[in-house]
C-alpha cells in the first residue's frame, strides 16, 4: 500500500488507498453517481449537472462517451480520465440538441465509496489540484454516513464560482449553534488554488480537525456521528450557491486527483492527536 504523507497522526494505520495509477477507474471501489439514493443530481441544491460515466447508456442506446464525441469532436475519455498517474474529473456543457435528450444542460463527474469503504474514527486525506474552474461551478470533497442518512455531513473542501475561498464545514444532526459547532469556515485560496494541495480530516472521539497541506484550518470538539463515513468528490453545476455558468466559464471543468487515502487508529494511536 501507499506510504504515508507525513500528515497522518502518529500510530495510525493506512486502511484504504487509491493512488489513481491505473488506466481505468476501479469500479469495484468507486460509484459514479448516487446509486444508493437513486439520484444523479443534488436537486435540493438546484444542481443541474447530471452525474454520469462515459459508459452509461441513458437514451437511444448510445453511451455518454459516444454522445460527447459527437458533441465535442474530441477523443475521450471524458468524465473520468485515468492517465499519467492521476484521475481527471470533468464537467461538460451540452448543446441544446443533446440537452433535450439528457434532460439537463450539463454533465458532471463524481466518485463515491458508498458501496466499498467507510471509516468510523480515523483520518481521510486527498491530494489534488483544480485545473479549470469558474462561474457556475461548485466542487466538493466530503463524507456521508454509510446508512444513507443526512445530516450529518463533513465537508473537507468546497470551492464555489470565482470567490477564491476554500470552505470547510461539519453539519451535525440538530442545530449547530445549540450544539456548539461553528458555522461555515473558510480560508483565502489565492495562494493555494494554482497548485497541488492536500486536504485532510481527522475524527477522534474528542476532536474534529480539518487541514490543508498539514496546517489546521478548522478544529472543534467532535459532534455525535454513530455511523462510519464514506468518501465523495463531486461537481455541481449551475446550483443555488454557484449560480449559472456564463460566457467566461471554462469547459470542460477539471479536478485532478493524485490519491485518496484513509487511516484508522492503531494500537499506538493518540500521540499528537490532541495537540
Amino acid at each position: 500500500m501507499a506510504a504515508g504523507s507525513g500528515h497522518e497522526p502518529p500510530g495510525y494505520v493506512l486502511d484504504f488507498a487509491d493512488e489513481m495509477d491505473g488506466t481505468e477507474l476501479d469500479t469495484s471501489i468507486w460509484n459514479k453517481w448516487f446509486e444508493a439514493w437513486n439520484i444523479r443530481i443534488l436537486d435540493g441544491n438546484a444542481d443541474k449537472g447530471l452525474k454520469v460515466g462515459d459508459e452509461d447508456v441513458l437514451f437511444k442506446n448510445r453511451t455518454v462517451a459516444q454522445w460527447l464525441r459527437s458533441a465535442t469532436r474530441t477523443p475521450g475519455p471524458y468524465m473520468h480520465d485515468m492517465s499519467d498517474g492521476t484521475l481527471k474529473m470533468r464537467t461538460y456543457a451540452l448543446p441544446k440538441w443533446l440537452e433535450r435528450g439528457f434532460g439537463y444542460p450539463y454533465l458532471a463527474s463524481m466518485i463515491s465509496t458508498e458501496d466499498s469503504y467507510a471509516l468510523h474514527h480515523g483520518y481521510w486525506e486527498v491530494r489534488f489540484r483544480i485545473n479549470r474552474f469558474g462561474t457556475g461551478y461548485h466542487a466538493a470533497i466530503w463524507l456521508l454516513p454509510d446508512n444513507e442518512t443526512w445530516p450529518p455531513e463533513i465537508d473537507l473542501f468546497e470551492i464555489v464560482g470565482t470567490d477564491r475561498r476554500i470552505y470547510a464545514n461539519g453539519k451535525p444532526v440538530g442545530d449547530h449553534e445549540e450544539l456548539g459547532v461553528p458555522g461555515l469556515s473558510w480560508v483565502d485560496g489565492d495562494a493555494l488554488l494554482n497548485d497541488w494541495m492536500t486536504v485532510g480530516f481527522l475524527w477522534t472521539e474528542d476532536i474534529m480537525r480539518w487541514t490543508i497541506n498539514g496546517e489546521t484550518v478548522r478544529e472543534h470538539a467532535a459532534f455525535a456521528m454513530e455511523r462510519p463515513l464514506y468518501f465523495i468528490t463531486s461537481w455541481e453545476v449551475g446550483g443555488q450557491w454557484s449560480g449559472p455558468p456564463d460566457r467566461t466559464t471554462p469547459w470542460p471543468g477539471e479536478i485532478e486527483i493524485d490519491y485518496v487515502r484513509a487511516w484508522r487508529p492503531g494500537e499506538e494511536a493518540g500521540a499528537g492527536v490532541s495537540d
